[in-house]
């Protein structure tokens, strides 16, 4: 596959996307209906970790599909971490936060770990929200 998704941890408070060099509409699409019934195995606060290191060409629309997943999130879900984005997405990303009349819960980092490492800190202080 070449979007996959899995829960990061045994305690399902990090849901891990990630994403080959080239993917289309229709492997996240396929991987966006995995992370529902994933998210519905939870009850509790979780954060989604998009690993995009690997991504060299998004296919049309892609920022779209983004917004429409975090629309049909749950309450439980706290925001969404993008790791290893080019300069190019992290400036699409950013104006899609600043545009949005709801606040989006982006934001970005360098590593997958300190992605998870900060959704590990914030649920543990019971912030929930970085």
């Amino acid at each position: 596959m070449t979007v996959t998704v899995k829960w990061a941890d045994e305690r399902k408070i990090a849901l891990w996307w990630t994403y080959a060099k080239q993917f289309t509409t229709e492997d996240y699409f396929t991987a966006a209906e995995h992370a529902l019934a994933l998210i519905q195995q939870t009850n509790g606060p979780y954060y989604a970790v998009v690993d995009m290191a690997q991504v060299k060409h998004y296919p049309t629309g892609i920022f779209d599909m983004f917004e429409s997943m975090e629309e049909q999130a749950p309450a439980s879900y706290r925001g969404t971490i993008f790791v290893g984005v080019n300069a190019v997405t992290r400036t699409m990303l950013l104006a899609l936060q600043k545009a949005a009349t709801q606040g989006r819960r982006y934001t970005l980092m360098r590593s997958v770990e300190e992605a998870f490492e900060t959704v590990e800190r914030e649920l543990s202080a019971g912030r929930g929200r970085y």
